[in-house]
């Protein structure tokens, strides 16, 4: 097959492949589209909880940032309780039993809770893990620890975001059923 028949052949699976897509309802979560266009004021009515210790505020910062980049005033329909968790597991141990790989896990164990009712309507748990080097130098080890545990939140803020925005956006979509 030449080329102009190899790239006609691939243009018109990607079309086929774009119709298919289209035809079985997908549709962007943060797409611009008709569908869902106030899903971003929908985040912004949630609030997010204090969280504990600095890790938390990290945490908490993030998902600030994410739910109402704008800082726009808006009413309270949710709140987010978000507690965190921590532990730091040691890896490639050498035959001295000293490590040179570390892997910080955080977790977090969410609730949302509608305001209006104070009923818990999602709940989960999200895990993040970042891995960081142990080093001869204490300060050095503690700027790596630092480091994987901010990429850390900010994986599970994201996650959280994440979690949150799909929930939202699928009570706001009409029902199978016409209802």
């Amino acid at each position: 097959m030449s080329s102009y028949k190899t790239r006609a052949v691939s243009m018109t699976a990607v079309a086929l492949l774009a119709v298919a897509l289209s035809a079985c309802g997908y549709r962007p979560l943060y797409g611009n589209s008709s569908i869902n266009p106030g899903l971003q004021s929908d985040l912004s009515t949630v609030k997010v909880a204090p969280i504990a210790d600095r890790p938390g505020q990290i945490l908490h910062t993030e998902l600030v940032r994410r739910f109402n980049p704008t800082g726009a005033n808006s009413a309270t329909a949710y709140r987010l309780k978000v507690t965190l968790s921590q532990n730091i597991q040691k890896l490639a141990v050498l035959q001295n039993t000293s490590a040179t790989r570390a892997n910080l896990n955080l977790t977090a164990t969410y609730t949302l809770i509608q305001n209006n009712t104070g009923n818990k309507i999602r709940e989960g748990r999200l895990r993040a893990v970042a891995s960081y080097n142990l080093i001869d130098s204490d300060y050095a080890t503690r700027i790596a620890e630092d480091d994987a545990r901010e990429r850390a939140l900010k994986s599970l803020a994201e996650q959280l975001h994440q979690q949150v925005a799909f929930y939202l956006h699928s009570q706001n979509q009409p029902n199978p059923d016409g209802s």
